[in-house]
């Protein structure tokens, strides 16, 4: 199996503009130099088997260092806890020009070491539950080594170890593995449909040899499906080739260490595409910002398209509740009595007393985590476009700035800020002109993919697949009963199967949309707990109306005398012709909805950038 891209990821292009007098390219000749990283023994950037470079460094690493990579995980110091980028690449320099010296060096965007340059594949990052994203230490000197040499990287994937851990995992995940879990499990699903219909697998009912069964329908798919689709989506192993701080700089080697910290600028310029896993703790980690940087610089001098995906970590939850709520809701359904299995029973009570109720019960109890981060997400959204809007370097967080550039051991740290601004400087002409071209070019990426690339019809079809499993279960039981009585039961089957593309894939898009729409309008936070729960529930009242009115409008499709029967008179058809009516105008307006849904998404994002107080 190829590698897996990004969920529907498109390639970014906008100009990155450098003026030609302020931005050298990579192979300008750099003068020679020595340069200490500070805190231990100086070691050398090759050994003398190795093609060293032209230039000499000594390069340590700071004996403080954690053991994770590029920015490290919350410390007990918070939001200013250390980074190892941020402790590592700290030198015995003189205040002005080692720093320069350093900074020309590292603005090379080259390999110290011919070997340096390393990737992973990416289900390595992805394994056990985005595993590596959750480890309080990250990868440590113990971790296996899983990297190896490569000239070319898929992605490089930046992200803060700062933001929510679990978001992130789950939202690498989804990105990685919900599209190939999808078709794992609906090729699946057939075959299970097939086995039962054909009375291979058990019916999972009870009283199969009487009048009476309970539940209605068997839910062999829909269990199955469900417990098939979420091992694929945690367990897949997509093998694109990636770059993750902790697993692809060595953390067992202070002076590897060091060296693939000051190579930073080659692994962004060997990697064809950007992935941003954004929380709001990105935009203010100096080294989150110096890989944007180096990444836009490395296309202008390469020439090559910006391929720049950025994903909020709250997309992950958003899509993974949903199947799980979906399929939650389903299955209780499928318990909820009608008027066959309990005998004598009033069919208007049970309707209108027990049925209705029940699905609104359901409903509530399924979908409230599921709108709780739909919120949270379009909150997310409106955070990052304000951050990026009137983004300033400036602003972002370093760790030897925190401590006053002083060593937890009392020795003097180099500012790596006044590095990473040298670097900016020399690529772009000026910071001011960096953040232009964030405010700009950045900033109308991140607008294109939110209106086209998030929430689209094909991301809300996979969630919604446990409802046409539902009914895919309903057709193999119909027909199992009916092969077992020496029937042909053809049209009742595939009447089921044909509700089920209608709702599946017609209904329940409709109503997602709906959802994203009152949550993005509903967004704000309430300051009492109660008020943002009545929000919450307010959001999943006009869900459950939306289902009532494609019940009712299934029911009037059912009542068309589309045969010339006699009202209540069943047709020989068994309702199949008000199924495909149905189905056929359901999926026909949730089409024409996601077709025109690019353009309020737009109104979304401006009103967005009307609420906000910074002009682009």
């Amino acid at each position: 199996m190829g590698p897996h891209p990004p969920e529907d990821e498109q390639p970014c292009e906008f100009s990155a503009a450098v003026p030609d007098e302020r931005a050298p390219t990579l192979d300008d000749a750099v003068p020679h130099a020595e340069v200490n990283f500070s805190s231990s023994p100086l070691v050398q950037p090759c050994t003398a088997t190795e093609e060293a470079d032209p230039f000499r460094i000594s390069v340590v690493a700071s004996e403080e260092s954690s053991a994770d990579g590029r920015n490290s995980h919350e410390s007990n110091e918070g939001e200013h806890s250390s980074t190892s980028s941020e402790k590592d690449i700290q030198a015995n320099l003189s205040a002005e020009g080692g720093a320069a010296v350093l900074a020309q060096l590292i603005a090379r965007m080259e390999a110290f070491c011919p070997d340096i340059i390393q990737a992973v594949h990416a289900y390595q990052a992805v394994k056990r539950f985005g595993h590596i994203f959750r480890a309080r230490n990250g990868a440590s000197a113990s971790h296996p080594r899983v990297s190896f040499e490569t000239k070319k990287i898929d992605q490089f994937w930046s992200h803060s170890w700062h933001g929510p851990k679990w978001n992130k995992a789950m939202t690498a995940v989804y990105v990685n593995n919900a599209m190939m879990a999808a078709l794992v499990a609906a090729l699946v699903s057939f075959l299970v449909m097939f086995l039962l219909a054909f009375r291979i697998l058990p019916t999972l009912q009870l009283g199969r040899d009487t009048r009476y069964h309970y539940p209605t329908r068997s839910c062999w798919i829909s269990v199955l499906c469900l417990v098939l689709y979420f091992v694929a989506l945690f367990f897949w192993t997509p093998r694109q080739k990636i770059f993750l701080d902790v697993l692809c700089i060595e953390q067992g080697s202070a002076t590897r260490k060091a060296l693939g910290l000051a190579s930073m600028g080659a692994f962004l310029r060997a990697s064809d595409s950007l992935v941003i896993f954004w929380d709001p703790s990105w935009s203010r980690r100096l080294w989150c910002v110096f890989e944007l940087a180096a990444f836009l610089h490395s296309r202008q001098v390469d020439g090559r398209q910006v391929k720049l995906t950025i994903r909020p970590t709250l997309l992950g939850p958003c899509f993974i509740s949903l199947p799980i709520a979906l399929s939650f809701v389903m299955l209780a359904m499928s318990l909820i009595p009608d008027a066959n299995v309990v005998p004598g029973a009033d069919p208007d009570f049970l309707r209108h007393f027990i049925l209705w109720p029940s699905i609104g019960l359901i409903i509530f109890i399924g979908f409230f985590f599921s709108v709780i981060k739909l919120r949270a997400y379009f909150r997310y959204v409106q955070a990052l476009e304000q951050d990026i809007g009137k983004f300033v370097v400036n602003d972002s967080i370093s760790h030897c700035c925190s401590v006053d550039h002083v060593s937890a051991a009392g020795t003097e740290l180099a500012c790596d800020r006044r590095v990473i601004f040298q670097c900016i400087t020399t690529w772009f002409g000026s910071v001011e002109q960096f953040e232009s071209q964030v405010r700009t070019g950045v900033l109308q990426c991140l607008q294109d993919q939110l209106s086209r690339e998030v929430f689209t019809y094909k991301q809300i079809a996979v969630s919604a697949l446990p409802m046409l499993w539902h009914y895919m279960d309903s057709a193999a039981t119909i027909h199992y009963h009916y092969v077992g009585i020496g029937d042909r039961p053809l049209f009742g089957a595939i009447r089921e199967f044909v509700r089920g593309l209608g709702w599946a894939f017609g209904v329940v898009p409709m109503v997602v949309l709906a959802a994203v729409r009152l949550s993005y309008l509903l967004q704000r936070r309430r300051t009492f707990v109660i008020c943002d729960i009545m929000v919450n529930l307010s959001i999943m009242a006009i869900i459950f109306l939306f289902v009532f009115a494609a019940m009712m409008s299934e029911q009037w499709f059912w009542s068309m005398n589309l045969e010339g029967l006699e009202p209540g008179q069943l047709s020989p058809y068994e309702l199949l012709p008000g199924s495909v009516l149905f189905s056929i105008v359901m999926l026909s307006i949730a089409l024409t909805l996601f077709t025109i849904r690019p353009l309020w998404m737009a109104d979304v994002i401006s009103a967005v950038q009307g609420s906000s107080d910074y002009a682009v």
